[in-house]
């Protein structure tokens, strides 16, 4: 999918860009051919990682006593690399730009010039057990809260190659983590504006955890690259049996998609 832009207000058409300027940003493979003679710049992000899932609870009983386990909640999806290349083109020349699970590449007669890394998914919560072994032994293992995804990596800009921010860990059991967040480097223009929350710690006896938010990003003004956060794990299960069904993780956060956008200053 390509987001044409189009030339600046002011501007009587693409001979007259002076200055660098948003002109086409793409969300998959496509091939970039320029309209006039001047430079061009393009910003590769790579996909937000999704947020990791929170993991199951458990529940059990002996009598008239009860206890629950619940599951880890899911770390939160790495940011996309960031790179930055700069080429000067003359009208009718051409770049491909190649965009697949998550990464970005841009390349020029076969050659690679840049390349930004999807950010990873944060690892899945752990199960939690509630056991009994006898009257005096019993009780509930909650699982661990799962990592945060790493950041990917980018190589190969000209201008800018910048690692994305890892998802985190949420130190509240239970609890999701959060997606990692834009590029602080200002030549990032385009960089998301937040990784997703973490799902919030479940305090239901039983119940399914709760979801993780989605990355916040947009296509105009163009904004991608954050991380989606993890949900919380669940807590409980349907009954005491072993065959019960136990309540899951909540729904992760997704990470925002791999774009490649295009600046252009042409010669007047």
């Amino acid at each position: 999918m390509a987001i044409i832009y189009g030339v600046p207000a002011g501007m009587s058409g693409a001979g007259s860009q002076r200055e660098l300027s948003k002109i086409a940003a793409y969300t998959s493979t496509a091939t970039f051919t320029a309209s006039a003679n001047g430079r061009h710049r393009f910003h590769l992000i790579g996909k937000g990682g999704d947020g990791g899932t929170g993991g199951n609870g458990d529940y059990s009983s002996s009598g008239s006593t009860t206890w629950a386990a619940h599951g880890g909640g899911g770390g939160g999806g790495g940011a996309g690399g960031y790179s930055i290349h700069q080429l000067y083109m003359t009208a009718g020349e051409t770049v491909n730009i190649t965009i697949s699970s998550g990464k970005v590449t841009l390349a020029k007669n076969g050659t690679t010039l840049a390349t930004a890394n999807a950010g990873a998914k944060g690892s899945n919560g752990g199960n939690g057990v509630a056991y009994w072994i006898s009257s005096s032994d019993y009780g509930s293992n909650n699982g661990s809260n799962g990592n945060g995804g790493a950041g990917g990596t980018a190589s190969g800009g000209n201008i800018l190659n910048v690692t994305g921010q890892a998802g985190s860990k949420s130190t509240t059991s239970n609890a999701g983590g959060a997606g990692g967040g834009p590029c602080t480097d200002s030549r990032c223009t385009y960089s998301g504006v937040s990784g997703g929350t973490g799902g919030t710690a479940n305090t239901c006896s039983n119940r399914t955890g709760n979801a993780g938010g989605d990355a916040s990003y947009s296509a105009n003004p163009a904004k991608y690259g954050c991380g989606g956060g993890g949900s919380s794990g669940g807590r409980g299960k349907s009954g005491t049996s072993s065959s019960s069904t136990a309540y899951g993780g909540g729904t992760p956060g997704t990470g925002s998609p791999a774009v490649c956008i295009v600046e252009a200053a042409y010669i007047v």
